[in-house]
């Protein structure tokens, strides 16, 4: 005997449907198939749900309700990612647009010099950090290559 899956059992339910469902609803439907008992079912329910928010076939509505992608208005997927997207980037761009008004990235009109400025102190920046081999001794390397380095790691195997 052969034993369909929760998640086929919910496919095939909203494929005849072609509507969206409640997770109540997908449940009680496709309940009646699965043979189990009440602590089981449980089971069944959790990982049910969990397979519904993983699998691509299934989408969840702008009201709570599930359905399938296939059939789906394109204005529900629409507002799915209309939400998800000023939820996830509204933040953002209120930090840029912070971080835009300061004085390092002020634009002063056509004549550049916030610009000019900005650029300056970046570039006196780098140049100040900026540290020449000859400034660093035979003994500072072996230093460190002796910290990084652990004999027993890498000691011979005779």
């Amino acid at each position: 005997m052969h034993k369909t899956s929760p998640i086929e059992l919910a496919y095939k339910f909203l494929s005849s449907v072609k509507n969206d469902m409640s997770f109540e609803d997908i449940w009680n439907a496709i309940s009646r198939e699965i043979d189990a008992n009440n602590e089981r079912k449980n089971e069944i329910i959790a990982e049910l749900y969990s397979d519904l928010v993983l699998d691509n076939r299934f989408a969840l509505t702008s009201d709570g309700k599930w359905a399938l992608r296939d059939y789906l208005k394109f204005e529900d997927v629409k507002k799915q990612y209309e939400y998800v997207d000023k939820f996830e980037t509204t933040e953002e761009f209120d930090d840029l647009d912070n971080y835009a008004t300061t004085d390092l990235y002020y634009y002063d009109g056509d004549t550049g010099e916030s610009v000019k400025k900005a650029k300056q102190r970046l570039d006196s920046d780098l140049d100040s950090d900026e540290i020449s081999m000859d400034d660093i001794s035979d003994e500072d390397l072996d230093d460190d290559f002796d910290d990084d380095f652990d004999e027993d790691d890498y000691g011979d195997d005779d």
